[in-house]
């Protein structure tokens, strides 16, 4: 993957599929993406197990991989009554890009 953000993106088709290959029946979480008018990826955490902590630390994880800072902002909570996470991420690089437009 040529960076963070585009390895966040790819969890779904990439790295879940191959979880239930390994391990047929599991559950994974779904994670619903959209770009936000600002360029923000936006993340909706789908999850039984509400282990948004754990999709926080894939995130940061993935960013510190890659030498990619990343803003990461945890809009709603299934553990505050909501019905799913949704968390926001900003990269250093596209903060950059966005200030200077």
């Amino acid at each position: 993957m040529p960076d963070a953000r585009t390895f966040v993106e790819g969890v779904n088709n990439i790295i879940h599929a191959e979880v239930r290959q390994l391990y047929p029946g599991s559950a994974c979480p779904h994670f619903r993406l959209h770009a936000a008018a600002s360029g923000d990826l936006v993340m909706d955490y789908l999850s039984a197990r509400e282990m948004c902590a754990l999709a926080q630390g894939f995130v940061e994880g993935v960013a510190d991989w890659y030498m990619q800072p990343v803003e990461f902002r945890h809009l709603q909570c299934k553990q505050h009554g909501h019905d799913h996470c949704t968390f926001a991420m900003t990269w250093a690089d596209e903060a950059q890009r966005s200030a200077a437009a």
